[in-house]
């Protein structure tokens, strides 16, 4: 389950008119998010001589997730009055995702003495990487006015569309531990796998408002 995602977006682009109205655009974004993702475990051992015991653990697990679009526009051009422009934008978007991951697993040591085993309890860290490609689109609408033959400014809002990408890992269950003639078993000794069925949607689609500076060349 995710929560208390943040979000920081920078962007920068060029453009090219081809007549009055109508141009081509190219422009790249950053987006970082920062996402936590709530888990919890439990794990069992069961001694030779039947008695069981366990320990149950929930926790955090701290996501970062990067994304860089680039896209590809067309513009469609409204001019109000001689320093006011009215802008339509869209096109092809594609993306690199990066998602890392910081979390915990669960495990147990099995300590043996002159006269019997006894268990000490540990959360380790890990951490996991993935990357992906993505293609969608965008649409925006903007106002620009022209303060001097060199600069401007702009204003308006940008919905970029991509698919949700379903990141996933899990806990998983190793089986048995292999003691002094095999008296013990491990019922679910946790180690960490990178695709699994603990999975997470991430929602790359945003939309976003937007104010900028614009450089005539």
């Amino acid at each position: 389950k995710g929560h208390g995602e943040k979000s920081t977006v920078f962007s920068a682009g060029i453009q090219h008119f081809l007549s009055d109205e109508f141009g081509l655009a190219f422009g790249v974004e950053y987006k970082r998010s920062q996402v936590v993702l709530d888990s919890e475990y439990q794990m069992n051992l069961e001694w030779f001589d039947g008695e069981t015991e366990s320990q149950g653990k929930s926790w955090q697990n701290e996501g970062m997730v990067d994304v860089i679009p680039f896209s590809f526009n067309l513009i469609y051009r409204v001019q109000f009055t001689e320093h006011t422009f009215f802008n339509l934008t869209g096109g092809l978007t594609m993306s690199f995702v990066k998602i890392k991951l910081n979390s915990h697993v669960g495990y147990a040591d099995i300590l043996e003495d002159e006269y019997y085993y006894y268990r000490d309890w540990f959360d380790l860290p890990v951490n996991s990487t993935k990357n992906y490609f993505s293609v969608g689109f965008n649409v925006g609408v903007d106002l620009e006015q022209k303060i001097s033959d060199l600069v401007g400014l702009n204003m308006g809002v940008r919905y970029t569309y991509f698919s949700d990408i379903y990141s996933s890992w899990e806990v998983v269950a190793r089986d048995e531990f292999v003691g002094e003639n095999d008296i013990l078993i491990y019922d679910g000794a946790p180690d960490i796998h990178a695709d699994s069925r603990i999975t997470k949607t991430l929602r790359l689609s945003y939309l976003r408002a937007f104010v900028g500076i614009k450089l005539y060349l």
